[in-house]
């Protein structure tokens, strides 16, 4: 029987992490958000059309009316919002550069 060499590997690990797990989070959970607030407030607003629609009541048109209005505020707002937070995004700080001869001892 012949021996066995034992091999070694190095594994070279990068100096900052590739991903920032907690700001992907943020866009998830945002994003998530402001996806389905968006699809029910544009539900609204089709409810709103429904009610105008089929209101045989003044009360019941105004409040139609008034429910698809508040609805397509809320979606402008949600779509100019997200406009604003792409165009201006934050000033991110530097990471700051710990020469690996300062980590040790």
């Amino acid at each position: 029987m012949g021996s066995i060499a034992a091999v070694t590997y190095k594994v070279i690990k990068p100096a900052t992490p590739t991903v920032d797990w907690s700001a992907l989070w943020h866009i998830i959970v945002v994003s998530v958000a402001a996806g389905c607030g968006l699809a029910l407030l544009f539900g609204a607003i089709l409810l709103g059309w429904e009610l105008i629609a089929d209101s045989k009541k003044e009360s019941g048109k105004i409040g139609g009316y008034l429910l698809g209005a508040a609805a397509a505020a809320g979606c402008v707002a949600i779509i100019a919002i997200g406009i604003y937070v792409m165009c201006n995004p934050k000033a991110s700080k530097p990471n700051k550069v710990v020469p690996v001869a300062a980590k040790v001892g």
